[in-house]
């Protein structure tokens, strides 16, 4: 049965995860300066760190995706790939070279590629059909506060004060316990049971019906634009200043 309590409780919890799953992606474009002394990396290894991290993320994001909806139990999985994600952003502590850190900076984009889907599917199960939308801008609200506000000041400070390891550890901790709330939090949907019951054939569902909708098309060439300048100069402004 829906519960208003539940939807804002669920909400509020995934502000912070994708905020903070945010904030391990975004953390090598803030210290750039120090890793750049560090590994002595040139603008074509920066260029190249960023563009590994989200071509991972992206074509995470495309497979898993159409298979988002399908997933039996999407919240095991989120929180897998959540704690994965964490877990892996701390190794980033340890990097010694340049190459090391190239793999592991497209390891991240890879585990939090399916993330977004499956908090949208928890969060369409939990959500009123008139407040999905708004429950949706308030999760993304995490990313534009956590991680693109107070991420550059909590990544830069610290960096300044314990160094950028730790800062690497420091930075992964909140996801990884935000990650451990969500399993005590959250229901588990059981999208195979749903569909049982509604009469509904999951396997017949494509995601190329989508085509059919001009606003889709649009949309969708709108942001691939638009985030293709977004993520240049996130990362290369930090260098620039």
């Amino acid at each position: 049965p829906y519960s208003k309590a539940y939807e804002w409780k669920l909400v509020i919890i995934f502000f912070f995860l994708w905020g903070f799953i945010f904030l391990d992606r975004m953390v090598v474009a803030f210290i750039t300066p120090t890793l750049a002394e560090v590994f002595a990396l040139s603008f074509e290894k920066i260029g190249n760190i960023t563009s590994i991290t989200n071509l991972c993320y992206a074509i995470a994001t495309i497979l898993f995706g159409v298979f988002a909806s399908k997933v039996k139990r999407p919240k095991k999985w989120l929180i897998i790939f959540c704690l994965a994600t964490g877990i892996v952003a701390a190794c980033c502590m340890f990097v010694k070279t340049y190459g090391t850190l190239l793999i592991l900076r497209g390891a991240i984009g890879a585990l939090e590629g399916p993330i977004s889907p499956l908090i949208l599917v928890l969060v369409s199960r939990a959500a009123s059909e008139k407040t999905f939308g708004l429950d949706v801008g308030i999760i993304n609200m995490g990313v534009a506060l956590l991680a693109l506000t107070f991420g550059p000041i909590f990544a830069i400070k610290s960096v300044v004060m314990f160094g950028w390891q730790t800062a690497f550890l420091i930075i992964a901790l909140p996801s990884i316990i935000v990650a451990i709330i969500v399993i005590f939090t959250a229901n588990e949907v059981y999208i195979e049971k749903e569909a049982a019951a509604a009469g509904v054939d999951v396997s017949k569902a494509s995601p190329l019906d989508l085509l059919k909708y001009k606003n889709v098309i649009v949309t969708a060439i709108v942001a691939i634009l638009a985030f293709s300048g977004y993520w240049i100069i996130l990362a290369f402004a930090p260098m620039y200043m």
